[in-house]
């Protein structure tokens, strides 16, 4: 129970605020919605809620500055306002809205009061994954049924990534934005299907929860993102590798040489399942294809009402998971991105230039830098979180940001057995932070975007960082098995 009326409001208007916050992301997700009116509606009744949960916590800080890495935080949340203000001139609004959502991500999504249940925050956590989970399978959905359908739609943009639907240039955008941000989601939401099938009752929802994996899964395939491949080797291996880990140290068992290299050389193997089962599947369907279309292309010349004047010649390959453009640079143009970052970070080594006025500021200073002069379009994102970081805030932002990530994965790995113990989320709240911390390698998460993987990531943080702290636990964990 809550000891006031004031921890239950402060408890369901963050409930309220995440809700809000996903839905919000999954719009700026969709290609549908992207950048349309709608997204008003949700947005600013988000913001405003949310500040009732900010409120309380800093009302509440020095119950949370006795944890050191939230004080890494404040530094690096102060960093990004002292960027801002000595770049103001390059422009102010978009660095205003990016901090207002950085401080809701470090100082609502990441903050638990320690004084507050367990089973209370697994029940916010539990509202917040079906949320994710319903956002990611609809769109994911419509996405299949656009490559059954072979819907295909391009709407072009001025200096701006076109907007694309369906099947288009050899794979699926569906009804994402973006591919790769798309197989990043579909990716972090199968641990959860997992974690929801394994606590199904019913055989029915187990048979849902298995097409929702199944649906998943294909989207990542036809996709053609490498990001998601990746992220997927990394999400089966981690699931199971923490899954093993959780069942050795809760039962206090002791490994031999011999049975370490065993299990060592299973590891290996669900790596290997993991990275090329989305390449055989990929290659399967393209063989299927080009069977189709050499049986289709026999048929019309076997067809004696056929004119080879009534249509256009069709390749044999259409309809195939390729890329309609070339992928010469195995980087896809992020190395020439990361090069260009680096001589940005230069000029400005301890503050950057702040992260809404990267383009502009390179416009006026650095001309002839990549991101603004290429033939393609003016990139805005340095498609590495970490780049990102160091060119927007500069070593002011990106010291306390290392050491905030460092202090948090001693915290946690030190911890690990007492917090297997205290919450059942553990292992696929861990595989998400995994999946996502992957992606940010070739993509901004986490930080400076409103995505639903970077709620996740601080919901999921945050958690495990309570999990550290608070000396409650939870009766319902089961310390036997897998």
């Amino acid at each position: 129970m809550f000891k006031n009326n004031y921890e239950k409001i402060n408890y369901y208007s963050e409930i309220i605020f995440v809700v809000l916050l996903l839905i919000e992301g999954f719009l700026q997700t969709s290609c549908y919605t992207f950048g349309h009116k709608i997204i008003s509606f949700v947005l600013w009744p988000m913001v405003f809620v949310g500040i009732i949960p900010l409120l309380f916590n800093v009302y509440n800080y020095k119950g949370y500055l006795k944890d050191k890495k939230n004080i890494l935080l404040i530094i690096f949340c102060f960093s990004f306002f002292v960027s801002t203000l000595l770049m103001y001139k390059y422009g102010i609004y978009n660095n205003i809205r990016t901090q207002i959502f950085l401080i809701f991500q470090l100082f609502v999504l990441y903050l638990y009061n320690k004084n507050f249940d367990i089973k209370k925050y697994e029940n916010l956590l539990k509202i917040c994954l079906i949320i994710f989970l319903i956002g990611t399978i609809t769109l994911s959905s419509i996405s299949i049924i656009h490559l059954i359908t072979g819907y295909s739609k391009i709407n072009l943009q001025n200096d701006a990534p076109d907007i694309v639907y369906g099947f288009t240039w050899g794979r699926l955008f569906g009804a994402y934005w973006d591919p790769n941000i798309a197989s990043v989601l579909c990716c972090v939401s199968l641990p959860i299907i997992a974690d929801f099938y394994k606590k199904a009752k019913n055989i029915l929802f187990k048979i849902l929860f298995v097409l929702f994996g199944i649906i998943q899964f294909l989207y990542i395939v036809f996709s053609d993102s490498r990001t998601g491949i990746i992220c997927l080797t990394i999400c089966i291996s981690s699931y199971f590798l923490l899954k093993f880990i959780k069942y050795i140290l809760i039962n206090n068992i002791k490994i031999f040489k011999l049975c370490l290299i065993k299990y060592i050389l299973v590891f290996i193997i669900i790596v290997g399942i993991s990275f090329s089962a989305p390449i055989i599947v990929k290659k399967t369907y393209n063989l299927c294809v080009v069977k189709l279309n050499e049986i289709k292309a026999e048929t019309k010349k076997n067809d004696t009402n056929y004119c080879s004047l009534d249509d256009t010649v069709k390749p044999i390959d259409e309809g195939t998971i390729k890329r309609g453009y070339d992928l010469k640079d195995i980087s896809n143009r992020r190395f020439d991105i990361w090069k260009s970052g680096i001589d940005i970070w230069k000029k400005n080594i301890l503050f950057g230039v702040s992260r809404a006025n990267i383009s502009s500021y390179a416009k006026e200073k650095m001309p002839d830098t990549y991101i603004v002069n290429n033939s393609q379009m003016t990139f805005k994102s340095m498609h590495n979180l970490y780049i990102d970081i160091i060119v927007s805030q500069g070593l002011f932002g990106f010291i306390p940001f290392i050491a905030f990530a460092i202090l948090s994965v001693i915290n946690i790995f030190r911890n690990l057995r007492n917090i297997y113990l205290k919450s059942e989320y553990v292992s696929m709240l861990l595989v998400i932070i995994f999946v996502v911390s992957t992606a940010t390698l070739v993509m901004t998460e986490i930080i400076y975007v409103d995505s639903p993987n970077s709620t996740i990531f601080w919901l999921s943080l945050g958690f495990l960082n309570y999990l550290t702290l608070t000396n409650t636990s939870n009766k319902n964990v089961v310390n036997k098995g897998l």
